[in-house]
């Protein structure tokens, strides 16, 4: 179990394509992937109803089913617990295949899951895809420039993991400024928006 420290920025189309363009001009760009997440309730929505995500995501042909609890905000960071374990393809197929066995499995989301809500059963409520572009920032931050699609709709955020949100949030506004982004800041992690869209 790890704590997750992230800031969190939803942007326009625009913004998401002039940051985009801007980290690809100054060589800024590490890498760029598409990973899926998949999530799973109960049918009445205890998960949610008490703040935990439970997720299976894909990225690379790489699996890891990850549990997010306790998430709280402090100042312009979300802070939350995080509970993660690598799956090979088999695993992931069969809690696709039958997602009322991750409420029994052994693994560590779950178990950690059981502790907080202990669930009857679950089950996939859709997927949320993210093409994800790596950039370096100002100050050896890194940020995470998002185009999430999930029921329907579409949205563009700018994240970053760091233990010096004080720092990275002024290499962050930095940037924005330079590449003239409106950005604002999120308290509403991609579930809470997926969620949003489900209900």
């Amino acid at each position: 179990m790890v704590i997750e420290r992230e800031l969190k920025f939803m942007l326009d189309r625009a913004g998401y394509d002039a940051i985009h363009a801007w980290a690809h001009a100054a060589g800024r760009l590490r890498s760029e992937a598409t990973q899926t997440n998949l999530y799973f309730d109960t049918p009445e929505g205890l998960l949610a109803a008490q703040h935990l995500c439970l997720r299976l995501r894909t990225k690379r042909g790489k699996w890891e089913l990850t549990l997010k609890a306790r998430f709280e905000f402090e100042a312009e960071e979300q802070v939350c617990e995080e509970t993660n374990t690598d799956l090979s393809a088999a695993d992931a197929q069969a809690f696709q295949d039958r997602p009322q066995t991750l409420a029994t499995s052994d693994l560590p989301p779950a178990v950690r899951l059981r502790e907080l809500c202990n669930p009857s059963t679950l089950v996939a409520l859709g997927a949320l895809a993210t093409k994800r572009a790596v950039i370096d920032l100002e100050g050896g931050f890194v940020g995470e420039l998002d185009h999430s699609t999930y029921l329907g709709t579409e949205d563009f955020e700018l994240e970053c993991e760091t233990d010096d949100p004080a720092r990275a949030g002024a290499a962050i506004r930095a940037m924005f400024a330079e590449v003239d982004v409106d950005a604002v800041r999120s308290d509403r992690p991609k579930l809470a928006r997926f969620m949003a869209r489900y209900r």
